[in-house]
């Protein structure tokens, strides 16, 4: 639109009136121009500053999430050692409960053989103090 405008005053300027009208045309076109570079240069700036902030807060996220995995990974390692733990522990009962249930069996074999023991004991005794 500028470049027209300023084309067909150029045309049009035969007087100096015109000239100097089309002269402060060409004035008004380049404030114009220059205020539009600023805008554009201000609305750069803020975009790049937004681009900034963005980057910023994307990379702390990322730090974030990374160590959110770290630390889920060392939970569930820790997870499976403590189940590890666990079942060696139930492993360990049992065994201790089989071993209790052995020494019971083994109180109630030597008890039952002590009590025969003693009735043969007995049995003999009173055969050899009867009197025949």
């Amino acid at each position: 639109d500028y470049l027209m405008e300023a084309k067909n005053g150029y045309k049009n300027c035969k007087k100096k009136k015109d000239k100097e009208r089309f002269n402060k045309t060409l004035v008004e076109i380049s404030l114009h121009i220059g205020q539009g570079v600023n805008k554009s240069d201000a609305f750069l700036q803020k975009s790049k500053g937004d681009k900034e902030g963005y980057q910023n807060g994307l990379e702390q996220l990322q730090a974030e999430e990374r160590n959110y995995f770290r630390a889920l990974n060392e939970f569930q390692r820790e997870c499976a050692k403590n189940q590890e733990l666990l079942d060696l522990l139930s492993k360990w009962e049992t065994e201790e409960e089989e071993e209790e249930e052995d020494e019971e069996e083994e109180e109630n074999e030597n008890e039952n053989e002590e009590e025969e023991s003693q009735q043969q004991l007995n049995i003999q005794l009173i055969f050899y103090y009867q009197p025949a």
